[in-house]
């Protein structure tokens, strides 16, 4: 009974008999099609029976692998391979189980057909989604029997074998990266076996036969492994990033993939990396390399790794590479390459030093190349930073020819557009101070950067040697580019510094390949400021002062002397064509054919071997350029030549036309405030500031006693005794009938004319100076007009020796009262000039340059009651007055510089009475009209004091909402859009007193411009505001999608804390916390995004395409932005303001 109970199946459960049912009795038949639809209805209609049937069909396979019935193992993994992919219920998971068990065995099985198989059923499981993750499924044997048949040497089935590797590879990634398992597929023991895997099907690709290839042509194991390698690295993050590189490193060490003779493999590999990687994360890689460096001492090796390097340094590197990983990355170059300089490149001999050198700077430049305009400045000044300020050995001298190879690479990628951006002071001064260096290498490494800064019309080949007929090179000059950019290139000063370090540089002995590098770079400079007077005033100086040193200058030798005059004529002669003056251009003619007869070697081109009967001492006058002759042509010509004889010249010392070294290389301790400038109209230009001039002691007493003096005024006794005197010249009754005849006046220019400035004097002993100067003068004045009436008085009086007239006598009183008054005010003024002189004194950057001097000079004004003796000079000064007012404006700066630099400076001011008078101003001026307002934020927006961030934060109030509709026109119209736009694109330096972070700081400023797109619909202000979005290539969208990827990981940053946090919050509470987290100012920067691209004009179309372009290179899209731009539309009030401003933005959601 019991045998016969057993061989019957309707006795079976159901499941099974539905199993047994779709196996057919031979294998050749297959898997038998209705009988699987049976069991898939079943399955999907009694999903607790699936785990069952599971086990039943994972039975089964195992029997027929044990027993080698390969036809029925693939009816079997078919049919399990069809209800994986069409059930999609909670107990999947169970079925799973016994679907993974299977696919072991099939793994486990020696057959290559099985492991083929199981494979790919593996890669299908890994592409259906489960609805709950199972964190208790391990892949650990999967990693290791995919990675072993990623390495078969089965000959007949290696290529398949490899491929079912890679994909059964492929399926473990795409399962453990896209689900939250507890297996970490980023620990170092899966990485250690997948990454080798991938690189040596990479690195494996066999040549195949027609067939082969036709077959598998896009399913070769290289390019398989190349795609999952870009796969897996494009989903690493910053935390995995380094698990997948550490692999990748030891197999190129381990394969010795670094020496191939073009590294073909390495880098097909990083290159593989850098472009797949997030861009955000790149300089990672780069870090790891150059950190691989230090694992070796061998300079070929070293070498070859730089080389590496320096050939995928720059993927992934854009205008949207910005914060600090950029100059870390160039300090770890830079660090590389000063440690050769300390013989630190171990063993291999000069050959790979110098590749290894040659690798180095060549990755530099690669970055570089790469980067925007204004952060290859700020290289070139770090670069600088890092050069030895003395070369006191042979191992600081050969840093120093490093580090200006490392500065001329990064020149070489630089573009030059304002010469004020590009020779910045902190940039220059260093410069040119490695310009005087005795090394001649150094001097025409140097040169050959400044040549490659000023060149911006491809003139630097055409100027490589000397010529006296310039006019027939075809050059160009400014004069071919728009007139807007050549006023903004006017580089002045910067002529005047490089001038005056030429003048130094060739006192001293020059090869002729530096005198022609000299050559070349004055004209480039001459090329670039044709269009300025000032730059021929300096270039004529240059050209005389070179031939003062030719004739006069004993230690030079004889052809240094002969090139020197052969330099100047060749200057001159470039002069001329540039001025285009017929009579200029016949005198040099001239010259130059009397040298052609008579001093040939007077002419370029320079030599070494002159004529030894030659004397440079005693050169022919008439062949020597004469200064007064050029000047005359010029003048006649109508330039303006009066800085000519304001040029500092050289007296005693050489060193006195290197006057930058006292100027620019001493910033730091001296910066010129622009409160004192615009308040007191000082001359930053004039004689009296000019550098470079040795400071002397000045002999009378300059003290704050004195100050306070002069702040005082005139004392009750001095005026007493000057009405006494004053009354004692009139008698009423003699000047009945007179009108009194005043000493003409000289204006006070002409006094200041008569001082003359010692240029060995400080700025304040000048100042000071010339307080006490003009002080002088018109006590003078007024004792002359004094002289004068007395002595008219005198004679009238003997004329009418017995008039009276006692109505008069208030008259002549009220005369006597203002010629006192005069005397006041002419004491109020010059108490204005000390004002001016203690407010530069105070300035906050200056202050914060000497702290002990800063504290010094407080406490002295502490000490002399400053506070009070300022409250009382604003009791005497009136609104009504010009001077007056800027004695006010002064005179609260002065109080605000004390309190910001010592807050203990506040007791003083409110004793001394600042309240009372300010309240009294307060009530005079209750009402601030709105367009003066606007005005005041404005000028206080653009200095430099504690006071711009209140200015900020009140525009920002004041512009927001429809109400504000008019300020923002008013804003517009007052230049409001260049205070707002500096601030907008750079956020200022924090302080150590000022509490405004850089987020405030970024909100603040973008919330002021979208009130202003959003209130500003028409016109021209309209146009004008849209126009900043366009300027500089477009630099303000780059801005903005800066702080958009910013702000949105702060988002992100918030959402995740949010969640693990798990606090009960609703819906409201979790947006204000998102708000505070950043999406306030990501809303607003997206917002602008938005408005500025969806506005109809010519522009937009480029600011929408350069949008997209930074989106694409962040691996971002626009979904991300409309998203938030409608949560934002969405969340805004209901009344008729915020429905308008809803569909508004939701119009720009669809045009978007």
């Amino acid at each position: 009974m019991s045998g016969f109970c057993g061989c019957c199946s309707p006795l079976k459960p159901r499941f099974k008999r539905l199993v047994d049912d779709i196996f057919p009795p031979v294998a050749e038949d297959g898997l038998v099609k209705s009988k699987m639809e049976t069991l898939t209805y079943y399955a999907a209609t009694s999903p607790e029976k699936l785990d069952r049937i599971g086990e039943y069909l994972a039975y089964r396979i195992g029997r027929d692998i044990s027993r080698q019935r390969q036809g029925f193992v693939l009816i079997g993994m078919e049919a399990m391979d069809a209800l994986l992919k069409s059930c999609h219920a909670q107990s999947l998971n169970l079925y799973v189980e016994s679907f993974l068990k299977t696919v072991q065995r099939l793994l486990e099985s020696p057959e290559p057909e099985l492991e083929i198989l199981a494979s790919e059923s593996f890669l299908k499981f890994s592409q259906i989604e489960e609805d709950t993750p199972s964190y208790h499924r391990t892949y650990d044997f999967f990693v290791d029997r995919f990675s072993q048949m990623c390495h078969a040497e089965n000959v007949e089935f290696q290529e398949r074998l490899r491929t079912s590797g890679l994909l059964g590879l492929n399926g473990v990634i795409r399962k453990t990266v896209n689900e939250d398992l507890a297996e970490n597929i980023w620990d170092p023991k899966h990485m250690d076996k997948i990454i080798p895997s991938l690189l040596y099907n990479i690195h494996t690709n066999k040549e195949e036969d027609s067939s082969s290839a036709a077959l598998l042509e896009s399913q070769t194991p290289s390019k398989m492994a190349d795609q999952l390698l870009r796969e897996l690295v494009k989903a690493t993050s910053f935390s995995t990033i380094k698990s997948v590189l550490l692999p990748v490193l030891v197999h190129v060490d381990n394969h010795r993939l670094w020496e191939e003779h073009n590294q073909t493999r390495a880098v097909q590999v990083f290159e593989a990396i850098m472009y797949s990687i997030q861009p955000d994360l790149s300089y990672i890689v780069i870090d790891r390399l150059m950190g691989h460096l230090d694992t070796t001492s061998a300079a070929k090796k070293k070498s070859q790794i730089a080389s590496v390097l320096a050939k995928i340094i720059g993927i992934g590197v854009g205008d949207s590479t910005v914060g600090p990983s950029v100059l870390e990355i160039i300090n770890a170059l830079l660090k590389h390459l000063k440690k050769q300089t300390n013989g630190n490149t171990g063993g291999g001999g000069a050959f790979y030093v110098q590749q290894y050198h040659h690798a180095l700077l060549t990755a530099l430049g690669e970055y570089v190349s790469r980067l925007p305009d204004f952060q290859m400045v700020e290289i070139m000044t770090f670069i600088l930073s890092k050069v030895p300020s003395h070369e006191a050995n042979a191992s600081d001298q050969q840093l120093l020819q490093i580090m200006l190879k490392a500065l001329y690479c990064v020149a070489e990628k630089y573009t030059s557009k304002y010469f004020t951006t590009t020779f910045s002071p902190q940039f220059l001064s260093p410069l040119l101070r490695i310009l005087s260096s005795p090394d001649q290498e150094v001097r025409l490494m140097v040169l050959q950067i400044l040549q490659t800064l000023v060149d911006r019309h491809d003139n630097l080949e055409k100027l490589s040697k000397p010529s006296l007929r310039p006019a027939n090179l075809g050059l160009k000059t400014v004069f071919h580019i728009n007139s807007i950019v050549q006023i903004k290139c006017s580089p002045k000063k910067t002529l005047f510094h490089v001038y005056n370090t030429f003048k130094k540089v060739l006192e001293e002995s020059n090869s002729n390949e530096v005198l022609e590098y000299m050559y070349t770079t004055v004209a480039l400079l001459v090329m670039e400021t044709s269009n300025s007077d000032d730059g021929t005033v300096y270039l004529l100086d240059l050209i005389v002062c070179i031939q003062n040193i030719a004739s006069i200058n004993l230690a030079l030798s004889s052809e240094n002397r002969f090139a020197l005059h052969a330099l100047a004529i060749s200057l001159l002669a470039l002069l001329a064509s540039t001025v285009n003056i017929a009579e200029l251009d016949a005198y040099v003619d001239r010259l130059i054919d009397a040298r052609e007869r008579r001093a040939i070697h007077m002419l370029p081109p320079f030599t070494e071997d002159y004529h030894p009967g030659l004397d440079p001492n005693t050169p022919d006058e008439s062949l020597l350029i004469k200064e007064e002759t050029i000047k005359e042509a010029l003048t006649n010509a109508g330039k303006n030549l009066q800085k000519m004889d304001s040029l500092p010249r050289r007296q005693n010392s050489p060193h006195n036309y290197l006057w930058h070294e006292n100027t620019i290389g001493d910033a730091q301790s001296r910066r010129v405030s622009t409160v004192s400038l615009i308040s007191s109209g000082l001359d930053v230009d004039s004689t009296s500031s000019s550098p470079g001039i040795e400071k002397k002691p000045f002999n009378e007493e300059v003290s704050v006693a004195a100050f306070r003096k002069v702040l005082e005024g005139p004392t009750s006794k001095e005026k007493e005794e000057e009405e006494k005197n004053s009354k004692g010249i009139m008698d009423v009754n003699e000047l009945l009938n007179f009108k009194p005849k005043m000493a003409p006046k000289r204006p006070l220019n002409t006094v200041e004319d008569e001082y003359e400035d010692n240029p060995d004097e400080t700025y304040e002993m000048r100042a000071a100076k010339k307080l006490k100067a003009k002080s002088a003068a018109k006590k003078r004045l007024e004792e002359e007009r004094l002289a004068v009436l007395e002595a008219e008085v005198e004679q009238q009086s003997r004329k009418n020796p017995s008039v009276e007239n006692d109505d008069d006598d208030d008259e002549v009183m009220e005369d006597e009262d203002r010629g006192s008054e005069n005397y006041c005010n002419s004491s109020l003024s010059l108490s204005s000039l000390v004002i001016d002189l203690i407010q530069e004194l105070t300035d906050i950057d200056t202050l914060h340059e000497s702290q002990d001097g800063a504290d010094a000079l407080i406490q002295t004004l502490s000490n002399n009651q400053i506070a009070p003796l300022l409250v009382q000079n604003l009791e005497r000064l009136s609104t009504l007055s010009d001077d007056d007012n800027d004695g006010i404006h002064n005179t609260l700066a002065i109080i605000e510089n004390l309190i910001e630099f010592r807050p203990q400076m506040c007791r003083e001011a409110v004793d001394a009475g600042i309240l009372v008078w300010l309240t009294k101003r307060l009530k005079k001026r209750i009402v601030l009209r709105l367009g003066e307002g606007l005005q005041l934020m404005n000028l206080m927006l653009r200095e430099k004091k504690s006071s711009r961030n209140g200015a900020l934060k009140v525009l920002t109030h004041a512009l927001s909402g429809h109400q504000g509709k008019d300020c923002c026109n008013k804003l517009v119209d007052v230049l409001g859009l260049r205070t707002i736009f500096p601030l907008f694109m750079k956020t200022p330096k924090k302080s150590k007193r000022k509490g405004v972070t850089a987020d405030e700081h970024e909100e603040r400023t973008v919330s002021i411009v979208s009130s202003l797109l959003r209130n500003i619909r028409t016109g021209t202000q309209r146009q004008r505001l849209l126009a900043k979005f366009t300027e500089n290539d477009f630099e303000k969208v780059d801005r903005l999608l800066e702080m958009h990827f910013k702000y949105l990981e702060k988002v992100d940053a918030t959402e995740r804390l949010l969640l693990r946090q798990k606090e009960d919050l609703d819906e409201d509470e979790t947006y204000l916390r998102r708000l505070e987290g950043g999406l306030f100012t990501l809303q607003l920067v997206d917002y602008i995004i938005m408005e500025i691209c969806c506005n109809s004009g010519a522009s937009t179309s480029n600011i929408k395409a350069r949008v997209h372009q930074i989106l694409n290179q962040r691996n971002a899209n626009v979904k991300t932005i409309r998203n938030i731009v409608r949560e934002y539309a969405g969340n805004l009030g209901q009344e008729q303001e915020g429905e308008s401003d809803k569909q508004h933005l939701l119009q720009l959601v669809d045009k978007f």
